[in-house]
Formats: C-alpha cells, sequence, structure tokens
C-alpha cells in the first residue's frame, strides 16, 4: 500500500497517535473545535465559526474523510460505545447556556459575531456516529508515523527508483566511455594505416635508391675496366706512337726542303 498524504493529514495523524483520550468526538474537539461549535439537527449540521473564512468548514471535512480512509484501510480501529453520548453539541472550549440560551466561552463570555455554516447532508449521522465512538490506532499506522510516513513499498519503489537512476548513469557513463574508445580506436585505425602506407612506400623507395645504385655502380665498373683496357693498350703502343710522330716529322721536314729548293731555282731561271 503506497499512500501520499499532505501536511494537515500527516499533522492530524501524528495527533491521532499522541491524544490521550480514546473517543472519537473529544479528539475532533481537540484537533478543530477550539472556539468553533458543531451543532447536530436532524435534518442537518450546524457550523459555527469566527471570522468569514470558510476554512473551518474544509478543515472538518479533510478529517472526517480522513478519520473514514483510515478505518477502511484498518489503520485505525472504531467501535461504538453504549453509554457514550455528547449529546448534539460539540466543541472544545465552548458551552450552552440554557437560561440564557447562549453559547459561552470557559470566561462565561457570550459567544458571538460568529458565521453559521449549515450543511444539509447525511454527514450529521457520521457525526453522531462518532460522537458514541472509540478508536483504537493500529501498529502500521505507528510504524507509518515513525517512518516519517514512508511505507515499506514506498521504500521499495524509491529503492527501486535509486537503482533506476543509478543504472541511467552508468548507462550514461558506459555510452560516453564507449564513444571515446571508438574515437580511440579510429585514432589507432588511422594511424595504423598511415604507418602501414608510410613503411611501404619507404621501402618502395630504398628498393628504387638500391636499383639505381646497383645500376650506376656496374656502370662505374665498367667504365672502369675500358679505362684501364685503354690505358694498357696505349702503354703497349707508346713506342709505337712516337715513331710514328718521328716520321711524320721527317717527311714534313723534306717536304720543305724540296719546296725550298724548287722556289730558289724558279727564281734564279727568272733571273737570267
Amino acid at each position: 500500500m503506497i499512500i501520499k498524504f499532505n501536511k494537515f493529514e500527516r499533522d492530524t495523524i501524528k495527533a491521532i497517535i499522541s491524544f490521550n483520550g480514546q473517543d472519537i468526538s473529544g479528539f475532533i474537539a481537540e484537533r478543530i473545535l477550539y472556539d468553533r461549535v458543531i451543532q447536530m439537527d436532524s435534518d442537518k449540521l450546524i457550523y459555527l465559526f469566527k471570522g468569514v473564512d470558510i476554512s473551518p468548514a474544509n478543515e472538518l471535512f479533510e478529517l472526517l474523510a480522513l478519520l473514514n480512509y483510515l478505518e477502511k484501510n484498518n489503520l485505525i480501529f472504531i467501535h461504538l460505545g453504549k453509554t457514550l453520548n455528547k449529546g448534539n453539541i460539540l466543541t472544545k472550549n465552548l458551552r450552552f447556556n440554557h437560561d440564557k440560551s447562549k453559547l459561552l466561552n470557559e470566561r462565561d463570555e457570550i459567544y458571538e459575531n460568529f458565521t453559521r455554516f449549515d450543511i444539509p447532508t447525511e454527514l450529521t449521522d457520521v457525526l453522531k456516529r462518532y460522537t458514541q465512538a472509540f478508536f483504537y490506532v493500529s501498529s502500521e499506522l505507528k510504524y507509518l508515523v515513525d517512518e516519517n510516513f514512508e511505507t515499506i513499498e514506498t521504500k521499495q519503489l524509491n529503492e527501486a527508483k535509486s537503482q533506476t537512476e543509478k543504472i541511467n548513469v552508468q548507462l550514461i557513463v558506459s555510452k560516453k566511455q564507449t564513444k571515446y574508445s571508438m574515437f580511440a580506436f579510429y585514432i589507432s585505425l588511422i594511424a595504423l594505416i598511415f604507418t602501414i602506407l608510410y613503411s611501404g612506400f619507404f621501402k618502395s623507395t630504398i628498393k628504387l635508391d638500391n636499383e639505381q645504385f646497383d645500376i650506376l655502380l656496374e656502370q662505374k665498373v665498367e667504365k672502369d675496366k675500358k679505362d684501364e683496357l685503354l690505358n694498357n693498350t696505349l702503354s703497349k703502343n707508346d713506342n709505337v706512337f712516337v715513331d710514328s710522330l718521328t716520321i711524320d716529322s721527317l717527311k714534313d721536314s723534306i717536304l720543305k726542303t724540296k719546296r725550298s729548293k724548287i722556289s730558289n731555282h724558279i727564281q734564279k731561271t727568272e733571273l737570267k
């Protein structure tokens, strides 16, 4: 059973438990009828109170509704007394003076300047029953007050709500962690792909450089071999090459000598 009481009801229940008497009419008078009077006629209920505010009437209805609720839910047990009858007037501190036909307070002052509120319903029968009744407070109602009006069901519901809230918080945290984990995973994946691509490019570059180096090396070796072969050949033919130069020089000298003689002979002939 999950119960929610308003402030007036909670205060009234606490007052029921701490009430010294056991008659319901006495409790009603103690609770709401100070300087107020309820008169129970055969056809209607008359409620007298000071001022023009009708909140006292609302308090009466709310109190009677609460007593009815508590009784039906076995939180209080009501039993009728055969000899208990307080008449048709119910009040905390007022009394009716038959000689003066007036209501007097505890100082014998006339109760006047009041508001009259008539209730022409069966509420009169309800209140007449209460004027003849006693009540007993159940241990469950006492437990409810001790637990600050939190029932076992309410506690279980609150605990369930608390667990649900904790689970929701954990789910939110897990979602955030999953989001961060996925983000880190994607970053790692991108880094891995970049590493693989860079590594392949670097290896290709090294391979290309090695191939070019091998080609250059082969060309160098080839050139060195040719140069060495040429040098060896020139070394062997040095003497031949010198002799050839000498012969050519002699030929040129002979030709120059012949040309000189011919030129001199021509000049002499012309002089003659």
